[in-house]
């Protein structure tokens, strides 16, 4: 992932996290207490095994052992095959409870956080000068305070995820370091050459995350002329050929999630042979060369099994965050445009009272991003109760000039 996008992506946590710091906290804690759970559930183990008659070896694992016994020793629980495959019901209990409340919390405070974005959004964007509101296209406005906005809550809320996973893999880590740090290390070499490997389907799925986030765009626009017009499409009988173009348009945008699958099959590939590759040389090397015990070897092994469940979950994550990155974007810059807008707040508005007539004089205006000007030089009067008509071709400035008599718009010269 290049650097921009993971500014992008840390700066989208960050105010995920500041809407609702305390919440976020306790997510985080319990993530934490989750992880150290299912650490203390693997320890457990080590005496299981040493109980069955497994020489488990090791100065480290003994280590373990002797606290399980001292912990059981301390509740006056006598250490038996019964007592901790209870204890391991228990745990794995403790640990589904702390997963269905972390899964509650994370929707909660993500669909708070969604709202409190869409709100924010359109408060922005009504208190944007009307310029700047005119030249927005009204389909892309649309499109980023429905579907972009779940896009954006999606994301945030999975980047916690991963933070939740990324805990759980340390401590599993932090357990391997304790077992063997030697086998650590070797394990941890070939994680980086795997995660090398994947670069390059890294980069396509975040190419495919701007098509799509185009496509999406386009898919909109065409949606929202096409039903401000239906009488006229049915009137010249065009139904056939608007919906060929909807037709093209909707199948390029579903092209680019099947690209993701695609992506994430080939991820899966790679993950998991270059996984059974890593796991046959470690455990080669440990049986056969570091000699370490049997009943080390198979605890490790167990970890592993786990880790590299994680290992590829993190990776699908990953690149799922790649993909909507530019939705991140695109909300970051709308926003930012709205700022740019922002026009003075004015609570309350005094209607001018027409006693005599409205005199426009020698008035001109011209947008920004146009060539010329829309009108130069206007001038007129409007008597009360005098009824006057402003007819011409589309483009001309009639409702341009009725938002500057209304005074949504300034004109560049001449006064009213």
């Amino acid at each position: 992932m290049s650097t921009s996008s993971t500014g992008i992506l840390w700066r989208a946590f960050k105010k995920f996290y500041a809407f609702s710091p305390v919440k976020q906290s306790i997510i985080l804690a319990l993530a934490f207490i989750e992880g150290l759970t299912a650490g203390i559930g693997i320890l457990l183990i080590i005496p299981l095994l040493q109980l069955i008659g497994l020489d488990m070896g090791g100065a480290s694992s003994v280590k373990i052992a002797n606290i399980a016994h001292h912990f059981f020793g301390l509740m006056t629980i006598e250490l038996t095959l019964f007592t901790i495959l209870a204890s391991y019901i228990l745990l794995i209990g403790c640990i589904a409870s702390l997963r269905s409340v972390l899964a509650v919390m994370s929707k909660k405070v993500q669909q708070a956080y969604m709202s409190h974005l869409r709100s924010d959004l359109y408060r922005r964007l009504l208190l944007s000068r009307w310029e700047f509101v005119v030249e927005s296209k009204m389909s892309d406005l649309l499109h980023s305070l429905s579907s972009q906005i779940g896009a954006v809550g999606f994301t945030v809320n999975l980047m916690f995820i991963l933070a939740s996973r990324v805990m759980l893999m340390v401590i599993m880590v932090t357990l391997v370091l304790f077992l063997s740090w030697k086998i650590a290390l070797l394990a941890a070499a070939f994680a980086v050459a795997l995660l090398a490997l994947l670069l390059p389907l890294n980069k396509h799925a975040h190419n495919s995350g701007k098509v799509a986030q185009k496509g999406s765009k386009d898919l909109f626009q065409m949606l929202s002329e096409q039903l401000g017009s239906l009488k006229m499409i049915k009137s010249f009988a065009s139904e056939d050929h608007y919906s060929q173009q909807m037709a093209v348009l909707s199948d390029r945008l579903e092209e680019q999630w099947v690209q993701l699958v695609k992506i994430s099959a080939a991820t899966m590939w790679v993950t998991t042979m270059g996984s059974v590759v890593g796991f046959s040389i470690i455990f080669f090397v440990a049986l056969e060369v570091m000699s370490i015990s049997l009943g080390t070897l198979f605890l490790l092994l167990i970890i592993f099994s786990r880790l590299l469940v994680q290992l590829s979950w993190l990776q699908k994550t990953y690149q799922q965050l790649l993909h909507r990155v530019p939705a991140l974007e695109d909300i970051s810059g709308i926003l930012h445009d709205f700022d740019r807008a922002r026009e003075q707040v004015i609570t309350k508005v005094t209607c001018p009272e027409l006693r005599d007539r409205i005199q426009v004089k020698d008035i001109s205006y011209q947008y920004p991003k146009a060539p010329q000007a829309v009108f130069e030089g206007l001038s007129f009067t409007i008597h009360k109760n005098q009824t006057l008509a402003i007819v011409g071709p589309s483009g001309v400035g009639k409702s341009t000039l009725m938002d500057i008599i209304a005074g949504l718009l300034e004109p560049a010269q001449g006064s009213m």
